[in-house]
This record gives structure tokens, sequence and C-alpha cells, in this order.
């Protein structure tokens, strides 16, 4: 996966204390979903939505800004024993964006994917 090292720095920041969330509880009671778990677990499963809906065809213009990881901001929230996992474009060079990007829902204790919102 191309994009891993970005993925390896951003948890790496949240682990080492750059972040409210990494005070959080990194290890559920039931045994051993942390909160990078459940960020792999969303950002691969964008990612591959991404290399099926944005890099086919051309990549110019907004679709070719949207088609790359690097271009999303990454939020993580917790609510209750969920984890909230945004991901929304950065600032287009090109003009506004509306839309774009996904909400993800993903369970604490098993890192699984429970619900997927995208932005429209």
């Amino acid at each position: 996966m191309k994009n891993a090292s970005c993925l390896a720095a951003l948890v790496a920041a949240l682990l080492m204390g750059t972040s409210p969330l990494a005070h959080a509880e990194k290890v559920c009671a039931a045994g051993g979903a942390d909160i990078s778990s459940a960020l792999r677990a969303a950002y691969e499963h964008f990612d591959k939505d991404l290399s099926r809906t944005m890099r086919v065809g051309s990549q110019e213009g907004l679709k070719g800004f949207l088609a790359r990881m690097e271009n999303y901001q990454i939020k993580i929230s917790v609510e209750g024993d969920r984890y909230i996992v945004s991901f929304t474009p950065s600032k287009y060079p090109g003009g506004t964006v509306k839309g774009g990007g996904a909400e993800y829902v993903v369970k604490k204790c098993s890192h699984q994917i429970e619900r997927v919102r995208p932005y429209m």
C-alpha cells in the first residue's frame, strides 16, 4: 500500500501524545483493539473506495485532487464504544469543494466498521 507511510506517521503522532486522543483508552477490555487499529480499518476502506470510484478515467482537476489520500484531513473522535473517523478534502487550490470524503463509525473492541456515511 503506497499510503502506508502516511498512515504510519499519523498513528505515530497520535500515540506520541500530539493529539488529545493519545491519552484515550488504547486497549479495549475485550482484548486488544486500539485506536490505531480502528484508524487503519477506516483508512484502508476509504483508500480502497477511492481506488474503485475516483482513480478510474481522467485524473485531471478536482477529480485527480480527490483521488489522492494526501489531499484529505483525518479527524478521530470517541463516542462511547465507537471511534468516529472522518475524511474531509483539504483546501482545493482550484476553488471550493462541496462534499467529498466520508465518516466511518468503527467499533472500539473489534475495530469493525459499523457504518460509512459518504459526504455529499
